[in-house]
């Protein structure tokens, strides 16, 4: 699910180095990339995911058909918004900005772009971009997005249009993001107005909705339970995979504000199997992988990249990576 700081890119990665067994425990389960990952890879019998927030919750919903990207296709305005999204986790999630659950997904100076893209990738109806974009677009080339069957081949129509104009000199690119009407009045074409954390579009949502379509046909092969309590009180079953993406140390801990480090590495101490992402760990955990991910982190496309660990408590544990160069 849409989430800031989601395993997403690495959590087959995770996967593929944690052990097999009978139960998984996603602790810290967030925008749930690695119980998405888990299910997907058949190593477990049963998987309980868990968080202080509801978005194991909406999950859930997903797998079970609620939201789809036939039943989601309309626009959410941000007035729509703020009426209804302590009501629907959808709405709450997939329309806020960094998916906080709290501010509306695009400022108010990119909005009526962002409406009539979702207009013409969506909905297949190129009239309100024509109108916010007098001018920019050939009628023709729009009809022939709205034509295209696939919401993904559209997208990567649109994209590839924008790409003709650059080099026709219609639009300016920097940091592979488009801008119309040069710098005096940017008008992002591509990407989001984030200044903060990268976030994804409500059409790129919509796109991962279709993914779920597989995990509802493995729905009956797993044994899925979501809970939403602080880790502490989480019931750990005798032998399973502990896997916990903590709030990182240093970092903003958003709805784990007030997170106490040093209490989590006390009670990870104590626990079997167990398997934290951080930055840095104690000197008397075991790194087993280091990640490095690439981020674009601003509105004008800006990189950083975020390098972080995969640590246990187990000082004779080695994924694979490592006993390769042991063994030379």
């Amino acid at each position: 699910m849409p989430y800031k700081g989601s395993k997403n890119a690495i959590a087959r990665d995770i996967i593929d180095i944690l052990p097999a067994g009978d139960v998984f425990v996603d602790l810290f389960a967030g925008g749930c990339a690695v119980t998405h990952a888990a299910i997907l890879s058949r190593k477990y019998k049963r998987i309980i995911m868990n968080d202080i927030n509801d978005y194991p919750k909406f999950f859930l919903e997903c797998i079970a058909g609620k939201h789809t990207l036939e039943i989601h296709k309309e626009w959410i305005s941000r007035e729509m918004f703020y009426a209804l999204k302590d009501k629907d986790n959808y709405i709450k999630y997939c329309w806020s900005f960094g998916n906080n659950g709290r501010d509306y997904l695009y400022g108010k100076n990119i909005e009526e772009y962002k409406r009539a893209l979702h207009y013409l990738i969506v909905l297949r109806d190129a009239g309100p971009m024509q109108r916010a974009v007098p001018g920019l677009f050939n009628a023709d080339d729009l009809q022939v997005i709205c034509d295209t069957e696939e919401i993904n081949e559209r997208t990567r129509a649109y994209k590839k249009l924008l790409n003709g104009l650059y080099l026709a000199g219609a639009v300016n690119r920097k940091n592979n993001h488009y801008y119309y009407n040069g710098d005096e009045n940017i008008d992002m074409l591509q990407g989001t107005d984030n200044t903060e954390k990268c976030n994804i579009s409500d059409v790129e949502t919509l796109e991962r909705l279709q993914t779920f379509e597989r995990l509802q046909s493995l729905q009956s092969l797993q044994s899925l339970q979501s809970l939403q309590s602080d880790y502490r009180d989480v019931k750990i079953p005798p032998g399973a995979v502990i896997y916990c993406d903590i709030p990182y140390k240093g970092t903003a801990c958003d709805s784990y504000n007030g997170f106490d480090h040093d209490n989590f590495y006390e009670w990870a101490a104590k626990q079997k199997n167990i398997f934290v992402s951080e930055y840095y760990m104690p000197d008397s955990w075991n790194r087993v992988k280091t990640f490095t991910k690439q981020v674009n982190c601003t509105s004008k496309g800006s990189y950083s990249a975020s390098i972080e660990g995969l640590f246990t408590n187990d000082p004779d544990f080695y994924c694979e990576e490592q006993l390769t160069f042991l063994i030379g």
